[in-house]
């Protein structure tokens, strides 16, 4: 096992286009987004059910990585997502990788998987379970830049004043809102782990800013950028011509 460990992750990692750091002069090259891969892949490991028809998948492509081991979580996803509470399904194999230096305390490997994938500002991890046509547990890391360069720049030029002054989860929202013309409570906490509370105080700031514009009411609240009209459903189709139902 330690030798498909050792093969796989050598292959997940090679020409990963992640900028590296330094550590005064020297070149530090285990990136956070190197090591959530490595604990993706011992999380992997350690929390198959070997027994299961199902195998464990890794997959490589050019704007994902995806992993996949038999069995459901032991522990709620809310929870797992949280950190500090763990049900290992095989203590032995944790132990191995722990003894060698490669895994994180039990409990805390999935919290360090998303906060490596926050660090890029990609899509926050998916992870979910599926019990048809066998009990799996995937997770599915997308490298998909939610704050692109472009992107920043038309909103430091929009608001010279106040956007560098702001929270990353306002920054978050503001893109959102640039790129898909509108933005709603729901579609940030699709997008991001930032508890319901503190997604609507971002919301109720922007807005007092003069930084987001409403429409509606209530749940059905939408958002966007001020001087920005809402898109048609032309737009929200990209522009395509729609075609009647009826």
């Amino acid at each position: 096992m330690f030798d498909f460990y050792r093969r796989v992750i050598k292959k997940l990692t090679s020409d990963l286009k992640v900028p590296f750091a330094l550590e005064g002069d020297v070149r530090r090259d285990d990136t956070p987004v190197h090591q959530a891969l490595r604990e993706a892949l011992i999380n992997t490991l350690v929390h198959a059910d070997y027994t299961g028809r199902a195998s464990v998948l890794v997959v490589k492509r050019p704007d994902m990585f995806g992993f996949r081991n038999p069995g459901l979580m032991r522990v709620p996803q809310e929870l797992a997502v949280q950190g500090g509470d763990s049900d290992c399904r095989n203590r032995l194999i944790h132990q191995m990788f722990r003894y060698v230096g490669l895994g994180e305390q039990a409990g805390s490997g999935i919290p360090k998987i998303y906060r490596g994938w926050n660090s890029q500002h990609w899509r926050v991890p998916l992870l979910y379970e599926k019990e048809v046509p066998s009990e799996q547990t995937l997770l599915e890391l997308r490298m998909l830049d939610l704050l692109p360069e472009g992107v920043i720049k038309q909103l430091q030029s929009m608001f010279p004043d106040d956007f560098e002054d702001l929270e990353h989860l306002d920054r978050l929202i503001l893109a959102t809102a640039f790129t898909e013309q509108v933005v709603s409570h729901r579609r940030m906490a699709e997008i991001t782990t930032e508890h319901a509370h503190d997604l609507t105080l971002a919301f109720q700031i922007l807005v007092k800013k003069g930084l987001l514009a409403t429409s509606g009411h209530g749940r059905g609240t939408i958002y966007c950028l001020p001087g920005q009209s809402l898109p048609t459903p032309d737009q929200a189709f990209g522009g395509q011509e729609l075609v009647p139902l009826v």
